[in-house]
This record gives C-alpha cells, sequence and structure tokens, in this order.
C-alpha cells in the first residue's frame, strides 16, 4: 500500500492519497480515509497505538524518517502485522506531508517467533548439557575432574595430565589449543578465559566443548594451577546452525515482502508500456498508409522509447541472474538517466540530493539501455554508501570531439570521439593504495555486509564490450567516474513489409470522446487513433482537470473513456462524479492492473465495457460502436 499521511498546522490527519492496497492492509476504501485518517488510526492494535502516534509526531516535529512495526486489527478480530516506512517534508502551509508505504509482515513475524523459539530451546539445551568441573595442578601438571573425566570422554582408563588431555583435541583444534595453553601459562589473566575446541571420544564421536578457566595463586602471587568448567556445548553448536538457517529464512521473506510490493506497480506500469507499444505500432501502419514521412518516424520513436522502458523495468530483476541485456541499439542516453534516477529514488535516502546536467542535443549511441541504467546505479549507489547517506550526486553527459587518456580500468590509451557520461560524488574519495586493483572482482572497500565488489567490475565489462573507456579522478572532496562511449553513426532503418501494409480505416458516426489517462503516450495514441476514425476526442492526463472539464460542461462529450489507477483519482471514482451530473453517460474503463476491479464489478456500477491494457484497438472500436450507437 502506497499512501501520502497529512498533518495540518492544527495536528488534524488526512490521507490524501493512497493506493488500493489499503483494502487488503486495512479492509478500508481509499476515500474513507482521504479526508479524515482516523478510521485507519482505529485499524492499530490497542498496546502498539500510543507508541505509533509519538513515534509519528517526532517524525513530523523533527522531519525524520519515520519506520514502525506494528499490528493492525481486522474485522474478523484477526491480527496483523504491518512495516511501514515514510520520509515527511513540511508544506509551505506548515503542514506535514509523508510520503510512504506499508506492507503486511505477518508471515514474517512467524518466522521470528520461530527464531525465538529455537532461542528458547538453545536456553534448554545449555541447562541440559553435560557440564565437566576441573582443576589442573600445574608443579605435577596432574588433572582431576568431577564427574571423571573418562567418562566424559568415554575412555578407560581416563587422561591423567594435561599432555594425556591433549591427545583428544580435534587434530585441527591442536596448534590454537597448545598455543592458548601456552599463553595463559606464561602470561596469567587477570580474569576468566573461554576457549572454544573439539575433542575426540572414544566412540569417535567429535564433541564441540568451551572451557572456562582462571588461575589459581599461592600467597606469594605465584601462578600454581587453574579451576575451570567445560561444558558440551555440541547441541548448542546444532541449534545456532539451525538458528542461522532461520535467519536467512528471515531475510529471504523479506526480500519475498519487497518483491511482494513491487509486483503490482510493474504489472500496472508494464501493461502501459506495452498498451503504448502496440498502440503506436498499428499508428505506424496507419501512417504508412495515409501520412508517410516525418508523423510515421515520430510514431516509431514513440516505440522504441516506451520498449526501452520495459525492458528496463524487467531487465533489472533478471540481468545479474542471466546473461540478459545484450541487445543494443540507438540510443539517447538523456531519458535513460533519467529513469535509472527515478528507479533509485525509493533506495536513497532525502539526504541525498541528485544533481543533472542532461543536454538533450547529444548524438544517440548503440548501446543496451538495462546496461546503460545498471552502470548508473553501480556507480551511484557506491556514491551513496561512500557519503554514509548524505551528499550530492552530480551526473552529467557532455559531447566530446577529441579525447585523448589512459582508461582506468583496462590502462590502455583512448583517443576519439565521445559522449561522456559522469557521475560525481561529495564522498571522502578512495585511498590510493586501492585504485589500481578498483575493477577487480570481489575487491572493495566495503564491509562484507555492504557489498561484494562486483559493482565495479561489472562496470568494466560493460563500458568495454561497448567499446569506451573509463576514467577515476579522488581527492578528499568527492569521487569522479567519467564513462566514455564511442559515438556511432545512425544507419537509416528500411521499412519492413509489414510497416508498409495499409490499414483500411472504419467509418461510423462522428462521436465526442473525453479520454482521461495519465500515461501521455496512451493519451496521445488514443487521441491520433479515434482521431483516424473520425471521432473529435480531447485528453486529459489529470483526472481531476477532467472532472472539472466534465462538470463545465457535462452535454459536451458522448463518451469517456478512463483508465482505472491514476494518481489523486481512480477511474470508477471519476465515474462517480461525472454520473451524478449525468446518470446515462456512457463510460469505458482501461486497466492495466488492479486488485479493487473486475467486470462483474465494473457492470453493476454502469461501466459500459472494462478493456485491460494492452488494448485490443478493434475491441475499443467495437465497445464504443455499441456504447454510442
Amino acid at each position: 500500500m502506497v499512501y501520502q499521511l497529512k498533518r495540518d498546522p492544527n495536528g488534524f490527519y488526512t490521507i490524501p492519497y493512497c493506493s488500493d492496497g489499503i483494502r487488503e492492509v486495512c479492509e478500508l476504501e481509499p476515500e474513507q480515509v482521504r479526508d479524515d485518517a482516523s478510521p485507519m488510526m482505529r485499524r492499530i492494535h490497542p498496546d502498539d497505538a500510543a507508541r505509533l502516534h509519538q513515534s509519528v509526531r517526532n517524525s513530523g516535529d523533527q522531519l525524520t524518517p519515520w519506520h514502525e512495526e506494528y499490528r493492525i486489527i481486522h474485522a474478523d478480530m484477526s491480527v496483523h502485522w504491518v512495516e511501514g516506512r515514510a520520509n515527511p517534508r513540511r508544506e509551505a502551509d506548515g503542514s506535514v506531508l509523508w510520503h510512504g508505504h506499508i506492507v503486511e509482515i505477518t508471515s514474517r513475524k512467524r518466522t521470528e517467533d520461530e527464531l525465538q523459539e529455537t532461542r528458547t530451546r538453545l536456553t534448554l539445551a545449555l541447562s541440559a548439557a553435560r557440564m565437566l568441573s576441573w582443576h589442573w595442578d600445574l608443579a605435577t601438571d596432574r588433572v582431576t575432574s568431577s564427574p571423571d573425566l573418562g567418562q566424559f570422554l568415554g575412555i578407560n582408563p581416563a587422561p591423567r595430565t594435561m599432555r594425556e588431555f591433549q591427545a583428544f583435541v580435534y587434530p585441527d583444534d591442536v596448534a590454537r589449543f597448545s598455543r592458548l595453553v601456552h599463553e595463559i601459562t606464561t602470561e596469567p589473566p587477570d580474569g576468566i578465559v573461554t576457549i572454544d575446541y573439539r575433542l575426540v571420544c572414544g566412540s569417535g564421536e567429535t564433541l564441540s566443548v568451551e572451557s572456562r578457566t582462571h588461575g589459581e595463586f599461592d600467597e606469594e602471587g605465584r601462578l600454581i594451577g587453574f579451576h575451570g568448567a567445560t561444558l558440551d556445548v555440541t547441541e548448542q553448536r546444532l541449534t545456532e546452525r539451525e538458528r542461522n538457517e532461520l535467519h536467512d529464512r528471515l531475510q529471504q521473506a523479506q526480500k519475498m515482502e519487497l518483491i511482494g510490493l513491487m509486483t503490482g506497480g510493474i504489472a500496472h506500469d508494464f501493461n502501459n508500456i506495452l498498451a503504448s507499444i502496440l498502440g503506436f505500432a498499428q499508428l505506424a501502419q496507419h501512417g504508412v498508409a495515409q501520412t508517410l514521412g516525418s508523423k510515421l518516424a515520430g510514431y516509431l520513436a514513440e516505440i522504441e522509447q516506451a520498449g526501452t522502458r520495459g525492458a528496463a523495468l524487467v531487465s533489472q530483476m533478471l540481468a545479474f541472474s542471466r546473461g540478459d541485456g545484450a541487445d543494443r541499439s540507438l540510443q539517447n542516453l538523456a531519458p535513460l538517466v533519467e529513469r535509472a534516477i527515478k528507479m533509485l529514488s525509493p533506495m536513497f535516502p532525502v539526504s541525498v540530493d541528485f544533481r543533472t546536467d542532461l543536454p538533450e542535443n547529444l548524438p544517440q549511441l548503440l548501446v543496451n539501455p538495462t546496461q546503460i541504467q545498471q552502470i548508473i546505479m553501480n556507480l551511484c549507489i557506491n556514491a551513496r554508501d561512500a557519503m554514509l547517506d548524505q551528499g550530492t550526486i552530480n551526473i552529467a553527459l557532455q559531447r566530446v570531439s577529441k579525447e585523448e587518456g589512459v582508461c582506468a580500468s583496462c590502462a590502455r590509451s583512448y583517443a576519439g570521439d565521445w559522449v561522456i557520461l559522469s557521475v560525481k560524488d561529495t564522498g571522502p574519495g578512495i585511498p590510493e593504495m586501492i585504485r589500481s586493483r578498483l575493477f577487480e572482482p570481489f575487491v572493495t572497500t566495503k564491509s562484507v555486509e555492504q557489498g561484494t565488489g562486483m559493482g565495479l567490475a561489472m562496470v568494466h565489462g560493460i563500458v568495454h564490450r561497448n567499446h569506451g573507456h573509463l576514467t577515476l579522478s579522488s581527492t578528499p572532496a568527492g569521487v569522479e567516474f567519467r564513462i566514455l562511449l564511442p559515438v556511432s553513426a545512425m544507419n537509416d532503418s528500411e521499412e519492413t513489409p509489414s510497416s508498409r501494409a495499409t490499414v483500411e480505416a472504419r467509418t461510423g458516426a462522428r462521436r465526442r470522446i473525453l479520454v482521461i489517462e495519465d500515461e501521455r503516450a496512451i493519451g496521445a495514441f488514443l487521441a491520433e487513433r479515434l482521431t483516424m476514425e473520425g471521432h473529435d476526442v480531447v485528453v486529459d492526463t489529470d483526472p481531476m482537470e477532467a472532472v472539472a472539464r466534465f462538470e463545465a460542461a457535462p452535454d459536451n462529450f458522448d463518451l469517456v473513456i478512463t483508465d482505472q489507477t491514476m494518481p489523486g483519482m481512480s477511474g470508477l471514482e471519476v465515474l462517480a462524479h461525472m454520473r451524478a451530473l449525468r446518470p446515462r453517460l456512457p463510460v469505458i474503463v482501461m486497466t492495466g492492473f488492479s486488485r479493487t476491479v473486475d467486470a462483474a464489478r465494473a457492470s453493476r456500477l454502469g461501466v459500459h465495457a472494462l478493456l485491460e491494457k494492452p488494448l485490443d484497438i478493434d475491441a475499443l472500436l467495437r465497445a464504443i460502436e455499441t456504447a454510442v450507437p
């Protein structure tokens, strides 16, 4: 569930926008909380309410990111765990507006309970474990124990000296055990010393044990021996391995929750993209028959842009696990940079500022869009980590006709005509000792938890597969990577037989149609295609502006075609506003992905047709003809 939470200067909370996910998370409709957030607040478990309300107040007062895990109570009294994150900002009128999301984490909490249960079993295992108390007399090297050391090891006779005891230490642990014994006898410790090692029993079984010991001194302060206890921790070690496995399962559950959060948005966006691709493809076919020339080139450019977006959305998730993304095509880099920044934004705190200089008149390059975005994302994530989540990342593009130098990663000389992509941060710089190895796999300045050292190795591979080079400049005030990509001549593409095919235009009654679609590409396609059919078409990308247009002249349109999922107002909400003025208004609803509307519900609400994206243009034209005969 994605949402906006607003606190006005008087402390009153509203939710100006929330996605359809609120129905699953809180069993509420978006309109129930738009003007008053209290219905959602009442769903919070009483034991969590005070803590949650205080954390929201603190976040709004201090303008710090908000993050909480808490419980929601559904109508059937079932309890569901959720996790919420949001970033606040202060508006001009003094109110505070949070942008955030909420996901259900009940399954993760169950896994955490399993983890806690394992810890409980660990405690019971320790209390029931066999424990051996012992004394080592340094003067005689004699070891005495209770219970009998022979019973503990399952041997007879039992070892009587430390030398005999060491014979039962696991071979791989002998050197370390002997070194530790030498250290505590030559430099007696002030307190308790703990030693972990393994023993081989008479049966061949290997025991993991933990010995805790402290020195024994005579009246003159001389070390004369050691008192200690040895605990069989074999079961504990096994339990710890189980705990680590549960921890891995917990991490996997968290990843799956995030993927689940992304799935709906990806499905909606991807279907919109496909709608643009297929729609403009059909317009291109019409263009061959009717308007050869610059218009056809524009349609094909829209196809290229929409296809690039689709490839980026899917390939970002697949490219690191498969060999996808090898196909190259002529691309403008500026839109690729902008889309990469858009995908990065949710991963970056508000304390990291992106600044760009992206001229639009640069030549197209023969590259793979996904690979270019991988370069940008890797360099920006490295910059974020180097700056400790606070600073500025400058991304720029420029054309350089004559650039010579030596590549920082392959150490070869280069010269030529380039488009340069630069990424510069305000971090502390890269230590000189590691710069020469920076692009080798698994070499990293980060901790194990932060990175694998593969990011810059991948950047090196992508740049050189595209016949490019890169440079690195590092100072205490920041690091700049410059990616040099060769300028390629653009080949005129030949028209395919399918693109030259003519498409017979339909004929029929002329209708006045209002199209409401927040994706500009789809709105442009629909306007062009329906105009070809002889209709008068007006397109609005903002549903609230469309409603205002309709309210001003309700009889100006014969038909409304609206998208369902839009910012600010859904298609069904648009329908409700317009039907209040014209109860019999014909309406067609389009959807790329929606959890809340299906054909049955649409029919009950008087929707003439519910069409899925990507649109079947023939189905749309038939729906128009039947909606307004």
